[in-house]
C-alpha cells in the first residue's frame, strides 16, 4: 500500500528511516512489565488505525462536546484531531468524557483556519465541513482520498473563515423532526460513516505501511510505560490488576 502524505507534527522526521529490528528490540524491552494481554491489546490497537482521517474542531465552546469527539476519534482508530482556536471552549477539557482517550491521539492546535487549511492542503487531505443546508451527503464525495471532517462551534457553527478554505460541505441525513445534531453525536455518526467508506475504497483497516505501524506500536508502548511508571510514583508502589486494562485513563485523568 503507498503512503499517504500527512500533517507533520512539529519536530517529527516521518521520512527517517528505522531498522525494523531496531524497532522490535525497543518494543521488546518495553514490553517487559506488560501481560500478555496489555500487549495484544496494543497490538490490535494499531492494527486497524488510519492517518488519512482526521477531524477538525473550529472553535468549539463546550468542552464535554470536544472530550467527546476525541473518544469517538479515538474509538473509530484515528490517529489526529486538529483544534483551531482551542481558547474559544470555556474550559481546557472534559477528562471524565472523553475516558483518557487523547492520550492515544496526537491533538494539533491551530491560530487561524488558514493555518490548519493550509498545512492539511499541502499534505493531500480535502476538508468537508458540516452543514445542514446547501451540502451533500457524503457518499457524493471520494472518501479514499485524505480527508479532514471539519465541525464547527455549537452556537454559529463553521467560521467564514473556515467556510473559504474547505472544498465541500456534507450534511447527515435525519428522519425525525429535529433540524440538527448535537456536534459530537455528528461527528461520531460522520466519522463512522467516512470509516466505513473509506475501507471499503482502501480494501484495507488501515492507510499505514508496515513500517509506519512498527513505529507506531512503540509509540503507543512508550506512552503506556509512562503511565505505568506515573500511576506507580503516585501510588507508592507497583501497579497491577486493573491497571493491566489499557483501556483505563491513567490517574488524575477524572
Amino acid at each position: 500500500m503507498t503512503e499517504e502524505p500527512r500533517p507533520e507534527t512539529p519536530g517529527e522526521d516521518a521520512t527517517t528511516p528505522v531498522d525494523s529490528e531496531d524497532l522490535d528490540v525497543a518494543f521488546a524491552a518495553l514490553a517487559e512489565r506488560f501481560t500478555p494481554e496489555r500487549i495484544e491489546r496494543l497490538r490490535a490497537g494499531v492494527a486497524a488505525r488510519m492517518r488519512g482521517l482526521t477531524v477538525v474542531l473550529d472553535g468549539l465552546y463546550d468542552p464535554g462536546n470536544r472530550s467527546a469527539i476525541y473518544r469517538s476519534a479515538e474509538a473509530y482508530g484515528l490517529l489526529d484531531v486538529h483544534v483551531v482556536r482551542p481558547e474559544a471552549a470555556w474550559k481546557e477539557h472534559a477528562r471524565s468524557v472523553s475516558r483518557g482517550a487523547e492520550k492515544w491521539l496526537d491533538v494539533h492546535t491551530w491560530r487561524s483556519a488558514g493555518d490548519v487549511a493550509g498545512a492539511l492542503h499541502a499534505a493531500g487531505f480535502q476538508l468537508l465541513v458540516a452543514d445542514v443546508s446547501n451540502a451533500r451527503p457524503l457518499d457524493h464525495f471520494d472518501l479514499s482520498r485524505p480527508t479532514a471532517l471539519v465541525f464547527g462551534n455549537e452556537r454559529s457553527g463553521a467560521s467564514a473563515a473556515m467556510r473559504a478554505v474547505v472544498d465541500g460541505a456534507f450534511t447527515l441525513p435525519m428522519r425525525g423532526f429535529a433540524d440538527s445534531f448535537n456536534v459530537s453525536v455528528a461527528a461520531a455518526i460522520a466519522i463512522s460513516h467516512a470509516r466505513l467508506h473509506r475501507e471499503r475504497a482502501l480494501g484495507a483497516l488501515t492507510d499505514l505501511t508496515v513500517g509506519e505501524r512498527d513505529r507506531l506500536l512503540v509509540d503507543f508502548a512508550t506512552r503506556s510505560s509512562r503511565w505505568l511508571h506515573r500511576a506507580e510514583l503516585e501510588t507508592g508502589r507497583r501497579v497491577e490488576g486493573p491497571w493491566n486494562d489499557i483501556s483505563l485513563p491513567r490517574p488524575g485523568t477524572e
